[in-house]
């Protein structure tokens, strides 16, 4: 017999386990890069860690401010990470939108005080594939996890590897600046994609079925 289709809120819960392994991943390696440059006073004498995260966050284009920058986005994934160990509280599902077929979260509304201000799965979202699906949460957490109207859309992951500017952005994700790159939601996914598979691999809507 053929399963029965997932809601959009099962669709989710279902990979939240491997949500909660890629943010783990993430924090570790933002982590262990942390504490290299504070040990050799800034230095970056791991290479290949510095190169996965730089490739998603270019922080060697703010070179001055790189612990100032790996903080920043720690606390982004502090905070999905705790979403993470409460999706029954911050999870919903909800008909499709004009805008929105799949998934989408209120900017900042981690730290609302409204609870209606909560990440929604849409009709589309179980369609995707379990990595899509993961991503999607990661995405989404990265634009509900940070402050009210900090982390946006300045550029699309896709194609790799440059993406292409998204919502009037400026530049395509391999040319933008650490500011944007540390505002921009789909770099949280892809870089935690790459940390944990320590390949680029960017699972996204134009690979949906992975």
């Amino acid at each position: 017999p053929v399963a029965a289709r997932l809601s959009p809120l099962q669709a989710a819960m279902e990979v939240v386990p491997q949500a909660r392994l890629w943010v783990g991943v993430a924090q570790t390696h933002l982590g262990s890069l942390r504490q290299a440059l504070i040990q050799s006073g800034g230095i970056v004498f791991l290479p290949q860690v510095f190169s996965v995260v730089n490739t998603h966050f270019h922080l060697d284009r703010d070179a001055s401010n790189l612990l100032v920058n790996i903080n920043k986005i720690s606390s982004v994934f502090s905070r999905i990470s705790s979403m993470l160990n409460d999706p029954n509280r911050f999870f919903r599902e909800g008909a499709s939108t004009a805008k929105s077929k799949f998934a989408d979260a209120q900017t900042g509304g981690f730290s609302s005080s409204n609870t209606s201000d909560v990440v929604t799965f849409r009709t589309e979202y179980p369609d995707c594939g379990p990595m899509c699906r993961t991503a999607m949460i990661l995405h989404e957490g990265a634009h509900y996890c940070g402050g009210p109207g900090e982390i946006i859309h300045f550029a699309h992951e896709f194609p790799k590897f440059d993406g292409e500017p998204q919502d009037g952005g400026a530049n395509n994700y391999a040319n933008m600046p650490t500011s944007e790159a540390i505002r921009n939601a789909a770099s949280y996914a892809a870089f935690a994609i790459h940390a944990t598979f320590l390949q680029d691999l960017r699972f996204g809507l134009d690979t949906k079925n992975t």
